[in-house]
């Protein structure tokens, strides 16, 4: 037996609470519309029991939104929706990043894309000792990816020394395969 069964006996719980929702009775109100306007309101339509219903009524259910709620016509979902000339965040990014700015070089200044300016200052900060910037900056340059490439793809080249010993080393196995 553990501690928690040595314990008093537990206590039944309450009986759930049941819920009730009282709706104010209100009779001194107005109708919104008048009967005439009722009834002149109602639609003609009726799609809820097939060809053989006949009467004018239209019900509303799944699939069948009230009349007064659905979109009319001509009129669509987003009636502001996007501003037209509204920029996304990447034309705002590029057009940010293709902004010319002056900047001094070597004493002299140079109109330079915010771009080119942000390149030159991670490199600058990967000859500096930055690891993480120098990694980054391999892996976008494009001379050194395809370096990589052409070393993964190529065949690595044997010379005649290195040629014989594998041919040697590949007839040392037949000749074993072929004694057992």
């Amino acid at each position: 037996m553990s501690a928690s069964d040595t314990s008093a006996p537990a206590r039944p719980l309450p009986p759930a609470r049941v819920r009730t929702r009282i709706r104010p009775v209100v009779t001194d109100r107005e109708p919104k519309y008048s009967e005439a306007e009722a009834v002149s309101a109602t639609p003609s339509v009726h799609l809820a029991d097939g060809p053989e219903a006949t009467t004018d009524e239209y019900k509303v259910g799944y699939k069948h939104p009230p009349k007064h709620t659905q979109f009319k016509k001509g009129q669509v979902g987003n009636p502001k929706g996007r501003p037209k000339g509204a920029k996304s965040l990447e034309t705002l990014v590029d057009e940010g990043l293709s902004a010319e700015v002056t900047i001094t070089k070597r004493g002299r200044p140079v109109k330079m894309t915010k771009r080119e300016v942000m390149v030159l200052q991670q490199i600058e900060k990967a000859m500096r000792g930055d690891l993480k910037t120098f990694a980054t900056l391999v892996k976008l340059d494009p001379r050194a990816r395809r370096e990589a490439e052409e070393r993964d793809q190529a065949p690595p080249e044997l010379s005649a020394d290195e040629m014989a010993l594998l041919l040697s080393y590949v007839r040392a196995l037949e000749g074993e395969e072929g004694e057992r």
